[in-house]
This record gives structure tokens, C-alpha cells and sequence, in this order.
């Protein structure tokens, strides 16, 4: 039982931390942005990275946190051109 928990509730703790750490900040910046801002590593993620959950070194990131407790929130994104591959 004491593993099922673990399984289940470990990656909702280090979610609420890596949460807490990147909406730390005033404004956005290369590893951080406040909740309702989005931010995006605009370069590789240096491997000695470490202030949050080990992420993927070999990818570019965008990520937000959005605050939905007072409202919905309407997230708008302008079309990129061309067309969309699969089902849109």
C-alpha cells in the first residue's frame, strides 16, 4: 500500500515544487516566468540544470502555469501557417 501512495503521489509533490520554483520570478526569463505567463527555453538545457525535475536536454521547452482558482483563463495562439498534419 505504502508503494501504491508513493507511485501515486510523489510526481504530484515534485510537480507543486517544480511549479513553485519556475513561477518564482517577476518576470519571464530563460528557466522561469510567473503563473499566467508563458515562458520557452529558447536553447538546449545545460545537463548541471537543477532546479527543478530533470527535464529532456535534447529538446527546446515552452511551459505555463495558469492560475484558474478566481476564472477561466482564454488562451488565444496565432495561426502558424501551413497546413496541420493529422487531425486538427
Amino acid at each position: 500500500m505504502g508503494e501504491e501512495k508513493y507511485v501515486y503521489g510523489f510526481p504530484l509533490v515534485m510537480m507543486d515544487v517544480t511549479r513553485e520554483v519556475v513561477t518564482a520570478v517577476w518576470k519571464a526569463g530563460e528557466y522561469a516566468a510567473p503563473i499566467n505567463q508563458f515562458a520557452r527555453i529558447r536553447t538546449y538545457v545545460n545537463p548541471n540544470f537543477q532546479n527543478v525535475v530533470r527535464i529532456s536536454v535534447n529538446s527546446l521547452w515552452s511551459f505555463g502555469f495558469v492560475d484558474l482558482d478566481q476564472e477561466p483563463m482564454i488562451v488565444t495562439v496565432p495561426d502558424a501557417g501551413g497546413e496541420c498534419p493529422g487531425q486538427c
